[in-house]
């Protein structure tokens, strides 16, 4: 999904990725905010949100979708505006309490017509807090 020196444009439409970094306390509900900048429409396609230990990672440690039509926050993942590309990641306690604390990577993607194309990445931090 996210390979190092790999250019994230998906020359079929245009599209660049933004890299951000996010931060969450283990064993915390978070709510990850996302606008994409520029604005890039996102109504019609799915959308997977992944957390994996390093690039070029397979298998996610965290793994949140939306399909086409279901933006409600059924699978982690809230449609804000799909014109402008805003939503909403919603991490669970139970998502990072597996996790040791330390830097992962995370990336956003969107797939239409079996086109993947990277929208958002970087790094995603997991600190330590109080605990259960």
């Amino acid at each position: 999904m996210i390979a190092p020196g790999s250019s994230p444009v998906d020359h079929n439409e245009g599209i660049m990725a933004t890299m951000r970094s996010f931060s969450i306390n283990k064993y915390e509900d978070g709510l990850l905010t996302i606008n994409l900048s520029p604005p890039i429409a996102i109504g019609g396609v799915d959308v997977v949100f992944r957390v994996l230990k390093r690039y070029s990672g397979e298998s996610g440690l965290i793994v949140k979708s939306c399909g086409s039509g279901f933006g409600s926050g059924q699978s982690g993942i809230s449609i804000i505006d799909s014109g402008q590309g805003m939503f909403q990641v919603y991490i669970a306690s139970r998502d990072t309490s597996g996790l040791d604390t330390g830097t992962y990577v995370y990336g956003c993607s969107r797939t239409s017509s079996g086109q993947e194309a990277l929208l958002v990445g970087g790094p995603f931090n997991v600190l330590d807090s109080a605990g259960p």
